[in-house]
């Protein structure tokens, strides 16, 4: 259980969806079922409960899974809300001390894609479609 909450929270921050989940895990119970109904030949009944308990298992892998990938959510959310409170708390002491040359500088620890900053235009030059 720790090793699947593990590479739940490796997929989110590698930024792999949870929408992508259920086709690994097909894959994965395709080639189970496989090599069970290989193996168990002629004893139905048998089949019957091993295939049980892979589809059990299954989709308690993937239960864990997801619930790591949320749980780094929110984690996530947690220290970013964590982060602007005590940045705008030093922002304000620097206003109070007079210094009003305060620069804010913040750094994270799983960059996604979707987690880099936004490219900038350069001084004077325009956007596509722009109107002048």
């Amino acid at each position: 259980m720790k090793g699947v909450y593990t590479v739940g929270m490796v997929h989110k921050c590698t930024g792999l969806e949870p929408r992508w989940f259920p086709g690994g895990y097909r894959f994965m119970q395709k080639q189970i079922v496989a090599i069970t109904t290989k193996r168990v030949r002629g004893r139905g009944e048998h089949l019957a409960r091993i295939l049980d308990a892979v589809n059990t298992a299954v989709l308690l892998d993937i239960d864990l899974a997801i619930s790591a990938y949320q749980d780094a959510i929110e984690e996530e959310k947690r220290k970013t809300v964590t982060s602007v409170v005590e940045i705008f708390g030093m922002a304000l002491e620097k206003l109070e001390q007079g210094d009003l040359g305060y620069s804010i500088q913040t750094e994270t620890t799983c960059r996604t894609p979707s987690s880099r900053p936004p490219t900038q235009a350069r001084p004077g030059s325009r956007r596509p479609g722009s109107r002048l």
